[in-house]
């Protein structure tokens, strides 16, 4: 009895540190789909998409409860899901592509890991503009014409001189519905 007395007096010496159990963080994000790459540490997930609205959904596995760093851009929600974390990615109505990069992260007192998710979506085709007529014809005494255009573009700017309309004023040419 006195020598078990003598163990656990002595097992803590003043000055002496505790044994930490404390884990290192540990995070790795998983995807199936094939428009999201992967890196191989599994700390970095790129997305890359066309012009289409999309989403996607990310497994985050960790050791910690993890959180999404603030400040995703307007056109990118990053929510916390069951399944992980769910990206949705607002259609590009813009000629020019656009990125964006956020962050998840575990921490503790023994470090911090970060994972990134980067997107890079693609903008909007070529302008294309399609007229209802190939051909129009207008008397030499004047009068009116309807033609029909459609286009991706979100507004269109005549000009007689561009056009080749000679004749025509300008005040004349009007978006239908406006």
């Amino acid at each position: 009895m006195l020598a078990g007395v003598c163990v656990l007096s002595t097992g803590c010496k003043d000055g002496q540190d505790e044994v930490d159990n404390t884990p290192l963080p540990e995070l790795e994000l998983t995807a199936d789909d094939p428009a999201v790459e992967i890196s191989e540490d599994g700390l970095t997930a790129t997305i890359s998409v066309d012009k289409a609205a999309a989403s996607f959904t990310l497994g985050v596995v960790s050791n910690l409860d993890w959180t999404l760093a603030e400040g995703n851009p307007s056109w990118v929600e990053a929510t916390v899901s069951e399944d992980g974390l769910t990206v949705e990615i607002d259609e590009n109505e813009a000629l020019d592509g656009r990125d964006a990069e956020f962050r998840i992260s575990v921490e503790n007192k023994k470090g911090t890991l970060e994972a990134k998710i980067r997107i890079s979506q693609t903008g909007i085709d070529a302008a294309t503009l399609e007229l209802s007529d190939e051909t129009l014809e207008i008397s030499a005494d004047g009068g009116s014409v309807e033609l029909g255009v459609t286009t991706n573009q979100s507004t269109v700017d005549v000009r007689k001189e561009e056009a080749g309309l000679p004749g025509c004023r300008q005040d004349n040419l009007h978006r239908r519905g406006q």
